[in-house]
């Protein structure tokens, strides 16, 4: 599927049950083979969530952060990752270089790190990724799935990139998010069919 879904997998087989190989597969992918995260993911019998006492130590790091710093580390998983200051700003509402002095503050904290793109960051781990993203508020976070794919519409930016944020914000009725989402399953329809049917869900 597209880089943005969890691993999903069906447990009708035995080798799917949890220590199994589609499980051990799922736990493998989500942890990023990091031992910290696979140790965790593992310990709580689930591939797509770490445990509260892990999640809790992720949002203290966020909680530490200034009030742009956390707006800012919020966008970014909005944005998802490697991700550019000039979007991130974009979706936090505020002006790119007061997005750079908050990227400084969160590679201080080591929340977020260069990435080998031009102008890109990524956060240390996608786990944590997940976990400020999860943490967001959900009204928040829906206005900020509109704003990223508003500004990425203007950019021409990637049509899966669009369709993964227009499939979280578009409302019913907007034929031009139909017509984009239904465009981007046709694309996707060979590499990434689940998530093609996702989209064409939507």
């Amino acid at each position: 599927g597209d880089h943005r879904d969890l691993p999903s997998f069906p447990t009708r087989r035995s080798s799917d049950l949890r220590g199994g190989t589609s499980w051990r597969r799922a736990v493998y992918e989500q942890s990023a083979g990091n031992p910290f995260y696979l140790r965790a993911l593992a310990l709580a019998g689930r591939a797509t969530a770490l445990p509260d006492s892990v999640e809790a130590v992720i949002m203290a790091e966020v909680d530490r952060l200034s009030p742009l710093g956390r707006l800012v580390a919020r966008s970014a998983a909005v944005a998802d990752g490697p991700f550019d200051p000039d979007l991130v700003a974009h979706i936090a509402g505020h002006t790119e270089a007061e997005v750079l002095t908050a990227i400084d503050e969160l590679t201080a904290a080591d929340l977020v790190r260069p990435a080998a793109a031009p102008r890109g960051f990524v956060f240390r781990h996608p786990l944590v990724r997940r976990v400020v993203y999860d943490n967001s508020p959900p009204g928040w976070r829906l206005g900020a799935h509109g704003r990223a794919a508003a500004v990425l519409a203007y950019r021409g930016g990637p049509l899966a990139v669009r369709a993964y944020h227009v499939g979280l914000a578009a409302q019913p009725g907007d034929r031009a998010a139909v017509s984009l989402l239904v465009e981007a399953a046709r694309g996707a329809r060979f590499h990434a069919p689940a998530t093609a049917a996702r989209w064409l869900s939507t």
